[in-house]
């Protein structure tokens, strides 16, 4: 989506754009599982409705506890990822807000596609240069790509997101959303934390819990997460190398 010539006409950074079509479709096939799955929880979200109020949450999270315990989650790591963890009534709200669904295809492409966007991906491209062309070489993916993904998910870091992930995905489970897809996420989001890649404090992310600069889901964060910085740590959220 951007190219490294500054005076490049826009015209001819679409052209680039195109031309990088098929790399781009691959990428969202192979690693972009995260970004698509969290479209799919705003879709599902309409019929969402929280588990009768004579269902206790704090016996819903205690059932928690054998499951995690055989993925080889200690009782420490569970006992604080929900410490003070509540259901969030606010979530059906944020849901029937998101701007995907609220505004024509057109809309969104146009934002997408803004003159601010392309200047700061090419900006980012320059800045990043050295880091990109060490990953083109590891992993083979077009560095044009993973620019557009960094830009489209969270405007190159910008914009992460501040809900914490565990009250997220708790709440989608208590509400048995979508079967065990969200129960499945949360246990995957404390096998995240028993690795000590990050602390609860700073497992955040956005409404459906999708996380980091590239708004990986748990299960994607444990399938395509990778210390690329080499400080010992997978860490989306702060680190450009890791995300």
């Amino acid at each position: 989506m951007f190219d490294e010539t500054p005076d490049l006409a826009a015209g001819e950074a679409m052209a680039v754009a195109s031309d990088r079509l098929p790399t781009l479709l691959r990428l969202a096939r192979g690693l972009c599982a995260a970004g698509v799955l969290a479209w799919l929880f705003v879709a599902g979200l309409a019929g969402f409705a929280v588990a009768s109020p004579d269902t206790s949450f704090s016996s819903f999270v205690e059932s928690l506890w054998p499951p995690a315990q055989a993925r080889g989650i200690t009782r420490a790591t569970f006992d604080a990822a929900f410490k003070g963890v509540t259901p969030d009534p606010a979530l059906i709200g944020i849901v029937d807000r998101q701007t995907e669904f609220v505004k024509p295809i057109w809309e969104n492409l146009a934002s997408a596609l803004s003159v601010q966007r392309v200047s700061q991906g090419k900006a980012k491209a320059a800045q990043w240069a050295d880091m990109l062309a060490r990953m083109e070489k590891v992993f083979g993916v077009d560095r044009y790509a993973v620019l557009a993904i960094w830009g489209m998910e969270t405007g190159y870091g910008a914009f992460i997101g501040k809900q914490n992930v565990i009250r997220v995905l708790a709440t989608l489970a208590y509400a048995k959303y979508q079967g065990d897809f969200a129960k499945e996420e949360l246990l995957d989001a404390l096998d995240i934390l028993q690795a000590g890649d990050v602390t609860p404090a700073q497992l955040r992310g956005s409404w459906a819990g999708a996380m980091g600069q590239t708004q990986f889901l748990p299960s994607s964060f444990k399938a395509f997460a990778v210390d690329f910085d080499g400080d010992g740590r997978r860490d989306i959220w702060t680190s450009v190398p890791d995300a």
